[in-house]
């Protein structure tokens, strides 16, 4: 009879463990939670700032706001100059922060200080409205003389080359507007255009469909500032021009053109690589321009022609057939 009681004792024990274990309390710690908006009504110098505050924590909330800074820094409670004090319940909140540097790109995000330490949400980046210091950057010479086109016409990009090592720095460099002259704006499309130069070989980085009116310089603002990227060798910037019926809608100068090849540049499509206009005959640059500014307001001059060291030369294919027709 004892040998059957044994097993109904251990399994009490059992049963006893298990409801004690069962019963055990697990603590759940809350954690505080805080949203980043992107900002609104941005101005040169200001712009206000959004934050959503969706958990408190179980800790108590000392201070919250914004923490901003110029690109490409990361903004921490240090940098905060806009907050709050004490927050007893969730929810939106906003605040217009002010005396920004104009044409600057900030960091920013929302943020609160709680018992745990601070609470950040996740960093996003605007630009302030106005221009940097930032130059014109062309080859023509600021007149149209004539126009060309394909024979029998076609679709090709007209760019002026730049170099970036002709800059005294990459940083914080970006295109907003590029200019040309619209010689056919009825039957042609055009569109802006700006390749990157890496070891030789370019890749299509912006696009925009512009409109312009025949017979004038036009002037384009981008719709989103291109920012040059460092470690690239240089920009290809101008225009793509689908023009299927042979109008000649991209102006030239009088000439002569660039030595160095930067100020005519012409990629076919369908052709592989780029050429010159002086490939086919025409000693002329396009009548091209791009606008590039420094957000951090810092002067520098482009010195048009030098070719840097150890740069691969996009290929040159003086045989093509295609001709380019004008009036000569």
């Amino acid at each position: 009879m004892k040998s059957k009681i044994l097993p109904r004792v251990i399994l009490a024990l059992l049963i006893t463990g298990t409801i004690a274990f069962s019963c055990k309390k697990t603590e759940l710690e809350r954690l505080p939670l805080v949203v980043t908006i992107p900002p609104t009504n941005i101005t040169d110098n200001s712009a206000t700032a959004h934050g959503l505050i969706s958990d408190l924590g179980d800790g108590e909330v000392s201070k919250y706001g914004f923490c901003y800074v110029p690109a490409p820094d990361t903004p921490t409670v240090q940098n905060a100059g806009y907050y709050y004090e004490k927050l007893a319940d969730t929810g939106l909140y906003s605040i217009n922060i002010t005396g920004l540097s104009a044409a600057t790109k900030y960091n920013h995000r929302a943020y609160m200080v709680t018992s745990q330490g601070p609470v950040y949400g996740r960093v996003v980046e605007f630009w302030t409205g106005g221009t940097g210091s930032g130059n014109w950057y062309f080859y023509d010479d600021g007149y149209n003389f004539n126009s060309i086109g394909l024979t029998g016409g076609g679709n090709f990009t007209a760019a002026i080359r730049l170099y970036m090592n002709d800059l005294p720095s990459q940083s914080s460099l970006r295109i907003t507007k590029i200019s040309f002259y619209v010689t056919n704006d009825l039957n042609t499309d055009y569109e802006l255009a700006i390749r990157t130069l890496i070891q030789g070989t370019t890749y299509l980085e912006y696009s925009q469909p512009v409109n312009g009116i025949t017979g004038t310089y036009a002037e384009y603002e981008l719709d989103d500032p291109f920012e040059i990227p460092e470690g690239i060798d240089g920009i290809y910037a101008g225009y793509f021009v689908a023009d299927p019926f042979g109008f000649l809608p991209a102006g030239i100068d009088a000439g002569p053109a660039n030595p160095d090849g930067n100020g005519d540049k012409i990629l076919i499509e369908g052709e592989n690589t780029w050429e010159n206009l002086s490939d086919f005959g025409w000693d002329n640059n396009w009548n091209i321009q791009v606008y590039i500014e420094n957000s951090k307001g810092e002067e520098f001059m482009y010195v048009p022609g030098k070719k840097p060291a150890g740069i691969i030369e996009s290929g040159e294919n003086a045989g093509s057939n295609i001709e380019i027709k004008g009036k000569k």
